[in-house]
């Protein structure tokens, strides 16, 4: 007889004791959802917009780079033809000097030929830089929209033990009524 009346008083305070551990797990695995969302939320927000910048300024610090570089070896070409075609000038005759005129207007030609090159390209380099960097940023604001949103909603659907509710739970496990902390059900 004793026995039995132990066991019954022992019976609140086990399951008392049961509803705070389900509710420190519960609040345990919101954390771990919540560490997860930051985590996510710092991909998506600071590294891949970090890296698409950083992949723009690398596109168009190589855009720049061979843009001069064209331009330099046009001004080199022309400096040469220049010089090849003074030099030929002391020697050559009237038609010399119109065919000197010809190579001279050639050089010119190729020379802007190769800078028109070159700037075209560091523009088409530009332009493809800057919409990888948008289609990038757009796509992480994108994907860490999607995960913030799953995350808000499975977070919403998990029970919330507060501490007015295990409160009222408790209450309820004491007079013996059906409730989360397990009562008899008012069966005997």
């Amino acid at each position: 007889m004793q026995e039995a009346q132990a066991r019954a008083a022992q019976a609140g305070p086990l399951a008392v004791a049961k509803a705070q551990q389900d509710v420190i797990a519960e609040q345990t695995a919101l954390a771990v959802r919540e560490a997860e969302l930051t985590e996510k939320k710092l991909e998506s927000q600071v590294r891949r917009p970090a890296d698409a910048e950083a992949y723009k300024q690398r596109t168009l610090a190589e855009a720049a780079r061979d843009a001069m570089m064209h331009n330099t070896e046009g001004e080199a070409f022309r400096q040469r033809a220049l010089a090849e075609a003074n030099k030929d000038t002391t020697l050559l005759n009237t038609d010399a000097e119109a065919s000197r005129k010809r190579e001279l207007a050639k050089a010119d030609a190729d020379a802007q030929r190769a800078a028109a090159h070159g700037a075209a390209d560091a523009r088409r380099a530009e332009a493809e830089a800057d919409a990888f960097a948008q289609r990038t940023t757009a796509a992480a604001a994108a994907q860490g929209l999607s995960i913030f949103e799953a995350l808000r909603q499975s977070v919403g659907r998990a029970p919330a033990m507060t501490d007015k509710t295990a409160g009222a739970e408790q209450e309820d496990g004491e007079r013996g009524s059906t409730g989360y902390l397990g009562g008899d059900n008012g069966q005997g």
